[in-house]
């Protein structure tokens, strides 16, 4: 383990770089900056970074000292030796992952307003969670979608036809429109990268929608508003990005 120690205002790493080290606040504060603006602030005894133990993904958002700030850094050789030591550990932090990555799309995702702390967590509970390899089809054109998925980490490739229409990254929902119209789905969801997913199958959906109209609304805005960058990005405009979870 290493410690690092960050003056105010000094940028530990920025949106985009690409990472392979959990930190801990082990004393003083830093700053979560998204796209040029301050989202959070961590403070001591709490963590970021830990999907770059696992995942090549790069980071998407800066993080700045606010103050004489002291961190303890474990990079991903470290973690790797010590599975290789204790193969458990992998299972260890694949659970730790789990939790967090759920977390985060609890807090962020609009997906989840409707609902109270304790309703959050039994619809949470409902999402099974998946690490998908490179190359692997989430979704069919032509079949219906298995479920609801939510993209946790990594990128997945939109595919109508054999043209590659958008590339969807973390906080994306995939696999809504076949499950709420009963309709084949319009296009193949393919990995493009290791990712981490959460997937709500059919009959945990329509139970949810069932039971919370105000789910049913917002999704029903997913969908229109994915049918509306679907026609735009087949005509050569638009951009199917949408970003709801937040992720360190």
């Amino acid at each position: 383990v290493e410690l690092v120690e960050l003056v105010e205002g000094e940028v530990l790493f920025a949106e985009g770089e690409v990472g392979d080290t959990l930190y801990v606040v082990a004393g003083g504060e830093v700053a979560v900056e998204k796209d040029g603006a301050e989202v959070a602030r961590l403070g001591e005894g709490t963590f970021f970074g830990e999907i770059a133990l696992v995942t090549d993904q790069p980071r998407n958002a800066t993080i700045v000292g606010t103050s004489h700030t002291t961190l303890l850094a474990i990079d991903r050789k470290t973690v790797n030796e010590l599975i290789q030591d204790a193969p458990d550990v992998l299972k260890v932090l694949l659970r730790f992952l789990r939790d967090r990555l759920i977390a985060s799309l609890i807090e962020t995702n609009p997906l989840f307003a409707p609902f109270s702390g304790q309703e959050r967590k039994l619809l949470a509970d409902k999402f099974q969670f998946l690490e998908a390899q490179a190359d692997l089809d989430l979704v069919q054109e032509g079949e219906a979608a298995t479920g609801l998925f939510v993209l946790l980490s990594g990128q997945v490739d939109v595919i109508a036809g054999d043209v590659v229409v958008a590339t969807l990254g973390g906080g994306e929902l995939f696999g809504e429109i076949s499950l709420l119209t009963h309709a084949r789905a319009v296009a193949t969801i393919k990995t493009r990268s290791k990712c981490y997913l959460l997937r709500m199958d059919r009959r945990h959906f329509t139970e949810v929608i069932m039971t919370h109209p105000q789910v049913l609304e917002f999704i029903n805005a997913v969908v229109d508003d994915r049918k509306r960058k679907l026609a735009q990005i087949r005509a050569g405009q638009g951009d199917y990005r949408e970003g709801n979870v937040r992720t360190i």
